[in-house]
C-alpha cells in the first residue's frame, strides 16, 4: 500500500482524489480546508517571470517522480530525450541514437554541453545517471528502469544502454532520468541529492521554506537562449489565494487553474486548457457474485450516462469512453460512447443491491452512480473511506466496485494495462498487476498485456494495445471509464503560451508576444 502512495506518478489514488475533490466536487469546503496550512494570500515575489503552482515541490532530487516536483525540475535538469507537444521523442542531450540490435540501444551526446557548474557533460555523466536512478534506494524510478541491464561507454560523447529484454518503450523511460554529473552522484551517495546542477536552461538560486524557488537564466545553455533573466515559481496552495494573485495581477502564469473560479479571473488573462493524460473510472469486482458474470458487467456499464455526468462537472470536464486519453498511444479511436441503458429487466438483477466504495469527497460522484443505479431498479450502498483507509478497504475486495484513477505518464496505454488490468504476478522478474485488487481476470488477457511489452514494431504494438483496449471495455469489460478533465492555465495578456498535453511547463515555452 505504501508503494502505491509512494509512486502516484502512475496511479492518483490519495493525491487524485484529493484533485478531483478540489477541482469537482467541494472546492469551497477544500479551499477553507487548506486555508489553515497556506501560507499568506498575498505573494511577494519578483522575476521577469512569475509562476504560480499549487502544490509544492519535495526537493532537487532527480529521481522524484511526482508531477509539481518535476514541472520545476525540468527547467533545471535534462534528459537524453524529451517529448514533445505530441508526446513523440526528440533529441535533447542526445543528438542522435539507434537500435543496434533488438536489446542494445546508442546514444550520441550533444558535444560542448556545461553544467551550471561549468563542468562539461561526458557519457560517464549519463550512465551514472541512469545507474542511480534505477539503484538509488529512494528511487521513484526503479521500477520503471528495470528493464535496464547495464550502460556501457564507447567514448566521452557514445553510450550504449541494454535492456535484459526488447523495450518499445525505453526511449520515454529515459525520458524521465534527468542528468547530473557524477561528482555529485558520488558526493550525495544513498542520500538525496540537495544541489540542482543540470544542464538545463535555468538554474536554481534559492528555494526559501514558503515554498518560492527563484531561478536564472543559464547564459551558456548550449541550446537556444534563455528567454528571461530571473523566473520566481511560487507555491500557492490556497485555491483562493491563486485566484487572487491572478486578479492583482501578481503572476503571470497560473498553472491548475480551478474550475469554478476559471470564469472569474477578470481582464488581462486569457484561460487556456487542455485535456490530461488523465482518466477516472468505477472497477468492477468479478469475485463478487453479482459481477461474475460478464453479461452483467455489460449491462451495468451501460446505464452511467457520463456525458450528462461530465457536462454537470463542467466545461473543462469530457466524458470517457476508455481507460486512457486521447492523445496516449494505445488509445482506440473506434471505441464510442453507445446508448444509455434504461432498464435490466430479464436479466435477473432488479432489485439487487451494489456496494461501491468511493473516497471522501467524491460525493457528487456518489450520488450520480446512486440515481444511475435507482434508474433501472437497483440498489446501492456507497460507502466513502478517508486516505490510506480507501486503500486499505479496496485491497479487502468487499466491493462490488470501487473508484479509480489513472494518469499515463510516459504517453503510452501500456502502463494501464500492466499495472492494472494484468493479474498480479511476477513474470520474468516483470512486476505486473501492482494495482489489480480483484485477482485473476483473463489469463488470455494476461498473455495479451505481456506479448506487447515486447514487441518493438510500432504499427504492431498499436494494434495489439488497442485490441486489449476493446476487449476491456467492451466484450470483457472490466469497469467504467467516466471522465477526464482538463488541465487549465491563466495566462497573462502579453504572453504566447500553448499547454502541452502532459502539462508541464517549459519556461521557453512561454513567449512574449510579438504585436
Amino acid at each position: 500500500m505504501k508503494k502505491i502512495v509512494k509512486y502516484g506518478g502512475y496511479v492518483l489514488i490519495a493525491g487524485l482524489f484529493a484533485w478531483l475533490a478540489a477541482n469537482l466536487f467541494f472546492e469551497e469546503e477544500y479551499a477553507q480546508f487548506l486555508d489553515t496550512f497556506s501560507r499568506e494570500d498575498k505573494v511577494e515575489v519578483h522575476g521577469d517571470l512569475v509562476i504560480a503552482e499549487p502544490v509544492p515541490m519535495r526537493g532537487f532530487e532527480p529521481t522524484i517522480f511526482e508531477t509539481f516536483t518535476r514541472q520545476r525540475l525540468n527547467n533545471v535538469y535534462e534528459t537524453l530525450v524529451r517529448p514533445d507537444r505530441d508526446l513523440n521523442m526528440k533529441p535533447s542531450l542526445a543528438l542522435s541514437w539507434g537500435m543496434l540490435d533488438d536489446v542494445r540501444w546508442e546514444f550520441n551526446l550533444r558535444p560542448d554541453v556545461l553544467f551550471h557548474d561549468g563542468s562539461e557533460l561526458d557519457a560517464g555523466d549519463v550512465r551514472d545517471s541512469i545507474f542511480r536512478a534505477r539503484n538509488y534506494e529512494g528511487s521513484e524510478l526503479k521500477d520503471l528502469l528495470s528493464t535496464v541491464e547495464d550502460v556501457s561507454l564507447v567514448d566521452d560523447l557514445t553510450l550504449v544502454v541494454e535492456t535484459h529484454r526488447p523495450d518499445p518503450l525505453l526511449l520515454q523511460k529515459l525520458a524521465t532520468v534527468y542528468v547530473l554529473p557524477s561528482w555529485v552522484i558520488e558526493k550525495y551517495g544513498d542520500e538525496d541529492v540537495l544541489e540542482p546542477i543540470g544542464t538545463s536552461t535555468y538554474k536554481v538560486v534559492k528555494l526559501d521554506t514558503s515554498g518560492v524557488l527563484e531561478m536564472d537564466g543559464f547564459a551558456r545553455y548550449w541550446g537556444d537562449a534563455p528567454i528571461y533573466k530571473n523566473v520566481t515559481i511560487v507555491t500557492i496552495l490556497n485555491t483562493e489565494g491563486r485566484v487572487r494573485a491572478v486578479q492583482d495581477g501578481t503572476v503571470d502564469v497560473l498553472d491548475y487553474v480551478p474550475h469554478d473560479f476559471a470564469s472569474e479571473l477578470g481582464d488581462g488573462y486569457e484561460v487556456r486548457s487542455i485535456p490530461s493524460l488523465e482518466v477516472q473510472f468505477l472497477i468492477f469486482n468479478p469475485n463478487r457474485s453479482l459481477f461474475g458474470n460478464v453479461g452483467t458487467r455489460k449491462a451495468i456499464s451501460k446505464v452511467f450516462d457520463r456525458e450528462g455526468f461530465a457536462s454537470y462537472l463542467g466545461e473543462f470536464v469530457r466524458p470517457s469512453y476508455q481507460f486512457v486519453s486521447n492523445g496516449v498511444f494505445g488509445f482506440d479511436p473506434d471505441i464510442v460512447a453507445g446508448k444509455v441503458r434504461d432498464d435490466v429487466s430479464g436479466m435477473g438483477i432488479e432489485g439487487r443491491r451494489i456496494v461501491v466504495y468511493l473516497p471522501v469527497g467524491l460525493e457528487n460522484l456518489g450520488e450520480y452512480i446512486e440515481n444511475s443505479l435507482e434508474g433501472v431498479g437497483m440498489r446501492s450502498v456507497v460507502k466513502y473511506f478517508d486516505g490510506e483507509e480507501y486503500l486499505e478497504a479496496i485491497e479487502s475486495g468487499k466491493a462490488d466496485m470501487y473508484f479509480m484513477g489513472y494518469r499515463s505518464e510516459l504517453g503510452d496505454a501500456s502502463d494501464f494495462l500492466v499495472s492494472v488490468v494484468h493479474t498480479s504476478a511476477e513474470v520474468d522478474g516483470k512486476v505486473y498487476g501492482q494495482y489489480n485488487f480483484v485477482g485473476e481476470v483473463n489469463a488470455s488477457l494476461d498473455l495479451a498485456v505481456e506479448s506487447q511489452q515486447y514487441e518493438l514494431d510500432e504499427e504492431k504494438r498499436l494494434f495489439k494495445l488497442q485490441n486489449i483496449m476493446k476487449t476491456v471495455v467492451e466484450s470483457d469489460v472490466i469497469g467504467v471509464p467516466l471522465f477526464e478533465y482538463e488541465t487549465v492555465f491563466a495566462v497573462k495578456d502579453g504572453l504566447d503560451f500553448e499547454p502541452r498535453i502532459d502539462g508541464f511547463i517549459y519556461i521557453n515555452d512561454i513567449k512574449p508576444n510579438e504585436d
